[in-house]
C-alpha cells in the first residue's frame, strides 16, 4: 500500500505531494466494505486542493472526527503521515480520555477498519505516551506486535509554547483540532493554536488543518479570528462556503446536514421532541443558530434619549448603546447594530487600543460604570436575540481576559 513519495520542489522539507484522489478512493472502498447503513459525514467532499483550513460543525453523531481519523490512518499507511490530534487543554488528552476517540474504529465489526486499512496486519490500537499505534492483542488483552511508528500524536494548545523548541513532526500533515468550539475560549487561544500549527508545519506546503465542532455557536471567537464570521452567519444546515481572507488564506466551512435515519427520527420523537432551538445540536434539526430570548426594545413617543455616543466594536459588528429615559421603565439601554462612528463616539473593544476615543473592555470612569450597572440590573434591551447574544458573549470574553 505504500506510495512512491514526491515532494514539492523536489525537497523533503517542502512537504509531500499527496495523491488525494487515491486517498479518497481507498477511503470509499473501506467504507463500502463496512456496510454502514446510518448516514455519516463524508470527508472526501473537502476541496483539499483549494484550501488549507476545513471547518466543520454538526450534531454530535455525524462522524466528523472518526472519519477524518480514518483518512489520516490511510495517509499513514500510504505515506507515513502522522495525524496531529489537537485539543484545547492537556486534561482533554489525558490517557483516560484520549483513547475514547477510537471507540467506533476499534469496536466496529471486531476492528474491521483497522484490519482493512492495514491490509490485515493489525486489528487494534495502542495508546502510549500521547501517541497512538496500530497493534494486535493477545488472549490476555496485552498489546503485541506494536507498529514501529505512531499514526497519531496527541497535542494540546495550552502547551504550544513548550512545543516550539522540542517538537518535530516532519510528516504531521493532517492537523485535526477536535471540539474547537468549547465552553471556554482562553485568552489568545487562536494565536496559540496558530503557533502550534506553525511548529508542526515548519516549511512544508503539504499540511491541511481540520477543525471539528459538535456545537454551533455563532459568536465563537474562532470565526472572527479566521475572518469568516459574516459568511458563517449566512450558512444553513447542509451548506458550505469557501472563503478567502483579506491576505489570501482560503478557509472552507461547512455545517453538516445528514438525512436522518428512521432510528434517529424515532429517538428524537421518544426523547427530544421539545420546542427548544438549542436541541438542534442533538436532534440534527434544521434550526442552525439558537439564541436565548432577551428583552426587546420598546419604543415610546415619550422616550428621551440621554446619550447615543457609546459603541461596542466586536471586530466584525458595531453595536450602538442608546441611553434612554422611558416613561414606565426608567433609564434603559437600547442596543442595536449600527454602521457609523462619529467624532464624539466612545468605542469599547477587546482588541488593541489605537485611538483616543477607544477604551478596552467595559471602559472606565463613572459613565461606563453607570452603563454596565444598568446591564447588571437587566436594563439592557435589544433589537434582536442575536444582538443580545453578542453582548453577552462580549462580557463573557472580557471577564475571561481579565483573569
Amino acid at each position: 500500500m505504500p506510495e512512491l513519495i514526491n515532494y514539492y520542489e523536489n525537497k523533503e522539507e517542502r512537504g509531500i505531494i499527496y495523491n488525494w484522489g487515491k486517498i479518497f478512493k481507498e477511503y470509499r472502498r473501506i467504507l463500502k466494505g463496512a456496510h454502514v447503513h446510518e448516514p455519516i459525514f463524508d470527508p472526501t467532499t473537502a476541496p483539499v486542493n483549494e484550501a488549507k483550513y476545513f471547518i466543520y460543525m454538526s450534531e454530535r453523531t455525524s462522524g466528523k472526527t472518526t472519519n477524518w481519523i480514518l483518512i489520516g490512518m490511510i495517509m499513514h499507511m500510504m505515506y507515513g503521515t502522522q495525524i496531529q490530534y489537537v485539543r484545547q487543554t492537556i486534561d482533554m488528552i489525558k490517557p483516560s480520555v484520549a483513547g475514547e476517540i477510537f471507540n467506533v474504529i476499534k469496536t466496529y465489526n471486531d476492528g474491521y477498519y483497522i484490519r482493512a486499512i492495514t491490509g490485515g496486519r493489525y486489528s487494534g490500537i495502542y495508546v502510549h505516551w500521547k501517541k497512538a499505534y496500530f497493534c494486535n492483542f493477545d488472549e490476555t488483552n496485552k498489546a503485541t506486535d506494536i507498529s514501529p511508528e505512531p499514526f497519531l500524536q496527541f497535542l494540546s494548545i495550552d502547551n504550544a509554547e513548550d512545543y516550539k523548541s522540542t517538537y518535530n513532526a516532519p510528516k504531521g500533515d493532517l492537523i485535526l483540532f477536535d471540539e474547537f468550539i468549547g465552553k471556554y475560549y482562553r485568552p489568545n487561544e487562536f494565536c496559540d493554536f496558530m503557533d502550534l500549527c506553525a511548529t508542526i508545519i515548519r516549511k512544508r506546503k503539504s499540511p491541511i488543518v481540520v477543525l471539528a465542532a459538535n456545537t454551533i455557536n455563532i459568536n465563537s471567537t474562532y470565526f472572527k479570528e479566521f475572518e469568516i464570521s459574516k459568511e458563517v452567519k449566512k450558512l444553513n444546515v447542509g451548506k458550505h462556503d469557501l472563503i478567502t481572507t483579506e491576505k489570501g488564506t482560503r478557509v472552507y466551512v461547512e455545517i453538516i446536514g445528514l438525512k436522518q435515519s428512521n432510528l434517529k427520527q424515532e429517538l428524537n420523537r421518544l426523547f427530544f421532541g421539545f420546542d427548544n432551538p438549542k436541541l438542534a445540536a442533538i436532534t440534527g434539526g434544521e434550526i442552525t443558530w439558537a439564541f436565548d430570548p432577551v428583552p426587546h426594545i420598546v419604543n415610546s413617543p415619550e422616550d428621551e434619549y440621554l446619550d447615543r455616543t457609546t459603541r461596542i466594536d466586536t471586530g466584525d459588528i458595531l453595536l450602538q448603546l442608546d441611553i434612554v429615559l422611558t416613561p414606565d421603565r426608567g433609564v434603559v439601554v437600547n442596543v442595536h447594530e449600527c454602521t457609523k462612528i462619529y467624532e464624539d463616539s466612545l468605542i469599547l473593544k477587546l482588541g488593541d487600543i489605537t485611538k483616543p476615543n477607544e477604551l478596552w473592555g467595559l471602559g472606565q470612569g463613572n459613565f461606563c460604570k453607570y452603563i454596565w450597572g444598568l446591564y447588571g440590573t437587566n436594563k439592557f434591551y435589544y433589537d434582536t436575540n442575536e444582538t443580545g447574544s453578542i453582548v453577552a458573549n462580549y462580557v463573557k470574553q472580557y471577564r475571561l481576559l481579565r483573569k
